[in-house]
């Protein structure tokens, strides 16, 4: 027999009536949900095929289309994030017991999507008809009604970085970019993303690439992500130990020396300048421009000669204790040593 389901053909409709519930206990269909990314935006839940039907809903004939009901009017909501309403109701006086039952069938996934006459769920990514079935589980007698949720998005697309925000380069050496995630209320993570900027590793600086996501619907969001190309040095040389344990007298002249090492060892003079600052408990405290020993230096910037960097740094002035020595190099990186001064 070929039923009819306001003036759908079984043919079509009997698929979704298929997927109404998981038994004749009516118990909710679960829903699984995609992965969601790091802050607040969650994907659209995804209905799970439910197990066949119980028998007598398998036979559902077209002359016991005899339940009035209605499914409400039609909705609109943001894709993905907003809240579509199921809120049934028989009209025309229809009792029997038990009581009918409502199944709200998602069309575009040929799902229930909810059970109950009124409940709730999160807004569907698309434009999406829901037919609402009601069925007497007794005589076999039922209704049916619809109604149209309409998808707005004017949410942007959620955009994040992979690694860090700041990443250090050593000049000379290759930069790999660690990527990005993104998701959209609407497209999931179908989204395009272009990336600007650009990154010479040759060339010692701060740059600035941004990766720019924009949805189908045109909002778009931006992250920014910092690549410092900073100097590889061959930290102080002797008489200043790389590990912090050198001693001098205070008021005597420290000969400093490093040289730049790597694939950028052979640049050219750069301005490097010395800072220094007094420890306390491991921590450096207000940093000081440096003072030279004679006149060999110019202010607290190193010299250069034959491809190494040196500075006679005058320790009068100063006082007893471990002090910070900070070369700046103008890389915005740390590039500094230890020593200890004593009477």
């Amino acid at each position: 027999m070929k039923m009819l389901f306001g003036g759908r053909s079984a043919v079509g409709l009997k698929v979704a009536v298929f997927a109404l519930a998981t038994c004749i206990g009516l118990t909710a269909v679960a829903n699984a949900q995609a992965v969601a990314p790091p802050t607040a935006l969650a994907p659209q839940p995804m209905p799970v095929p439910p197990s066949a039907l119980p028998a007598p809903l398998n036979s559902l004939n077209a002359n016991q289309d005899v339940i009035g009901c209605t499914a409400g009017p039609d909705q609109s909501g943001e894709a993905g994030t907003g809240t579509v309403n199921f809120n049934g109701s028989i009209t025309t006086g229809y009792v029997s017991d038990p009581p009918p039952v409502f199944f709200w069938v998602n069309m575009a996934t040929n799902q229930v999507d909810e059970v109950g006459p009124n409940t709730s769920e999160t807004a569907p990514r698309t434009n999406t008809e829901f037919v609402l079935v009601v069925w007497d589980t007794n005589s076999g007698n039922w209704g049916e009604a619809t109604f149209n949720f309409t998808a707005a998005d004017t949410t942007p697309p959620q955009i994040w970085l992979l690694g860090d925000p700041t990443v250090f380069v050593t000049c000379g050496t290759p930069y790999f970019e660690a990527g990005y995630g993104v998701f959209d209320n609407a497209d999931g993570s179908n989204v395009p993303v272009t990336v600007t900027g650009s990154v010479d590793t040759n060339t010692v600086g701060v740059y600035t690439l941004t990766y720019t996501a924009t949805d189908a619907h045109n909002n778009s969001a931006s992250v920014s992500r910092t690549v410092d190309v900073v100097y590889a040095w061959s930290q102080f040389a002797q008489p200043v130990d790389p590990l912090g344990n050198s001693v001098f007298h205070l008021g005597s002249t420290i000969p400093l020396k490093f040289t730049l090492t790597g694939p950028c060892a052979k640049l050219p003079n750069i301005n490097a300048k010395l800072y220094l600052a007094k420890m306390t408990n491991s921590i450096a405290g207000t940093e000081i421009v440096a003072t030279a020993s004679g006149n060999a230096d110019n202010g607290n910037l190193f010299r250069f000669s034959n491809g190494t960097y040196m500075f006679n740094l005058s320790t009068k002035g100063m006082s007893t204790g471990t002090w910070q020595l900070r070369v700046d190099m103008g890389d915005g990186s740390i590039h500094a040593g230890t020593i200890s001064l004593t009477n």
